[in-house]
């Protein structure tokens, strides 16, 4: 018994020798460092710019389309051809794309507008009182004295906008109306005053068509005018009725001109049958020359200038052969006279040749002609030196 404790002594030492070593940690083995190679940074590339920010704020986007609406309103009214310099100064800076672009080309615009509208409107002031003239030469004062009134309203309006700060735009069209109704009231009176001329020259006859037409614009005309309707609607009216009427009137002028053609080309006739453009050589060449331009006049349809030059062709014409008649009439007696005289010389040597006979050697003297020669009648006018010799004989 005493023998087997020691041997369970050893044994207990043991298992705790053995559970002791499994807790201790093994010391580290120790190795020699190793050199770490240390890489060569690479150059840090440069910063970049950063991008521009886009100007999408708020005061970016009103100038754009400030800038935008000036300039739709100088392209709306051609103001940019009228300022070629000034329109592309403030082009330059509404491409820009910037809103101090935008803010400067705005400004520019609103320039070009204002100095614009106000050349304008000076020019309709002009315009205006030219076309009240106008008017007033067509008779508008006395045939149609109210209509005038109604017009001078017009007028008023426009000038009192004109004063106004501000309302450059409103005045403008203010003057444009009272520009229409002016120039419609002097097409009324105006029609009015052909439709009189043609009624006492009698021409509705020859156009009954476009005379009663051109009877229905104006009547249509006035009543608008009466109305105080649109100045275009009565514009259009009374213009194209007084086109009708210059039509009819033409045409009436044209039938004249055909009766007076056929007058002076009589008359040419009859001056060519005595040989006038010879006898009264530049009042003939006036009086052709008359003639052509009234033929060219007609066939350019200017019927009233054809028409006078043919009466002014007919009278010359007929002057000429009135002239030439009496210088060829006096150039006849003239030469019937001294035909007369030839014979009565003629006679007078043979009675002398009777009573007294020279001797039969008579001492020698000039040749004297037998008989002196006789000029006969047909001769006139038949060869240049006897037309000489009329045109000299029948000067005064």
């Amino acid at each position: 018994m005493l023998k087997k404790i020691p041997l369970l002594f050893f044994m207990c030492l043991f298992i705790l020798w053995v559970f002791a070593g499994c807790k201790t940690t093994p010391e580290p083995i120790e190795q020699e460092p190793q050199p770490v190679e240390t890489p060569t940074p690479e150059p840090a590339p440069p910063p970049e710019a950063p991008p521009p920010e886009p100007e999408s704020d708020t005061a970016y986007l009103e100038m754009q389309a400030a800038a935008e609406a000036a300039r739709s309103r100088v392209l709306a009214n051609g103001f940019d051809s009228a300022y070629p310099d000034e329109w592309i100064e403030a082009e330059e800076l509404y491409n820009q794309d910037t809103a101090e672009g935008y803010t400067e080309a705005a400004r520019r615009y609103d320039e070009i507008y204002r100095t614009a509208i106000t050349d304008r409107n000076a020019l309709l002031v002009e315009m205006v009182a030219d076309a009240r003239k106008a008017a007033i030469d067509a008779g508008a004062g006395v045939d149609f004295p109210e209509h005038l009134i109604f017009a001078d309203s017009k007028r008023e309006e426009f000038n009192d906008l004109l004063g106004q700060s501000g309302s450059e735009e409103e005045a403008y069209e203010a003057g444009l109306n009272a520009l229409v109704y002016y120039q419609a009231l002097e097409k009324t009176a105006s029609s009015f005053t052909l439709m009189r001329r043609i009624d006492s020259l009698g021409f509705a006859e020859y156009d009954p068509e476009d005379y009663n037409a051109a009877l229905d614009c104006f009547i249509e005309a006035e009543y608008l005018l009466e109305q105080g309707a649109e100045p275009e609607a009565i514009l259009e009216f009374v213009t194209d009725g007084h086109e009708l009427f210059m039509q009819v009137l033409n045409n009436g002028f044209g039938v004249l001109a055909e009766r007076e053609q056929e007058k002076a080309s009589a008359a040419k006739a009859e001056s060519d049958s005595i040989r006038a453009g010879v006898i009264l050589k530049d009042k003939y060449v006036a009086a052709q020359e008359l003639y052509n331009q009234a033929a060219a006049y007609l066939g350019e349809g200017q019927n009233e200038d054809a028409w006078r030059l043919f009466e002014a062709a007919s009278t010359a014409f007929a002057n000429v052969y009135q002239e030439a008649l009496i210088r060829r009439n006096a150039a006849q007696a003239a030469m019937d006279s001294a035909n007369r005289k030839v014979e009565e010389v003629d006679y007078l040597a043979d009675e002398a040749d009777i009573l007294a006979p020279l001797p039969d050697d008579p001492e020698p003297e000039e040749d004297i002609p037998e008989e002196t020669e006789r000029i006969e009648p047909e001769a006139v006018g038949e060869s240049a030196p006897a037309d000489e010799t009329i045109e000299q004989g029948g000067q005064e």
